[in-house]
């Protein structure tokens, strides 16, 4: 149960240490397990579910801030195609590379798992990259033309123009 809390209070630490760095807190609850498993903490009993609970509520809070309309936008479909398979491919090239000098902890492994790592490696950084849009208040952007956006630039000289024709 110590160890539990160990690692609560390290990554609330290390959380508010990423937000005075103007970094999102969950690079520094990243950072938290890292340092604890690289100084040789074991796993606490109950992290499962702690890690579990925060993985729901961060992707729960991520998606009450999606619009069904602009996740089926082709543009959408086809940025995250190549982002993943960009991900992917970095990640398959770069764990392959370590394993053939014999260096890291997966150099037994096979090109699938390196896939599958790669594969969390790209949702994660989405993840990530959703967290600190947010966290700089642009996760609503949208088409400068956007009629539902008066206050963009481009939008306000479309409405001036529609109403003094």
């Amino acid at each position: 149960m110590t160890q539990l809390i160990l690692a609560l209070v390290a990554a609330f630490g290390l959380g508010l240490v990423a937000e005075r760095l103007r970094l999102p807190p969950l690079l520094g609850f990243l950072a938290a397990g890292f340092v604890l498993k690289a100084a040789g903490m074991a796993e606490p009993v109950g992290i499962d579910l702690v890690s579990d609970v925060g993985v729901v509520l961060l992707l729960f809070g991520i998606g009450l801030k999606l619009d069904p309309k602009t996740l089926l936008r082709r543009e959408i479909w086809i940025t995250t195609g190549i982002h993943l398979v960009v991900t992917v491919a970095i990640v398959v090239g770069v764990l392959t590379a370590v394993a053939a000098l014999g260096l890291g902890i997966l150099s037994d492994e096979d090109v699938r798992t390196y896939a599958l790592l790669g594969f969390a490696v790209s949702f994660s950084s989405t993840v990530l990259a959703v967290k600190m849009l947010e966290a700089r208040s642009q996760t609503a952007s949208v088409r400068p033309d956007d009629d539902r956006h008066p206050r963009r630039p481009g939008c306000r000289r479309r409405h001036l123009h529609h109403a003094h024709p």
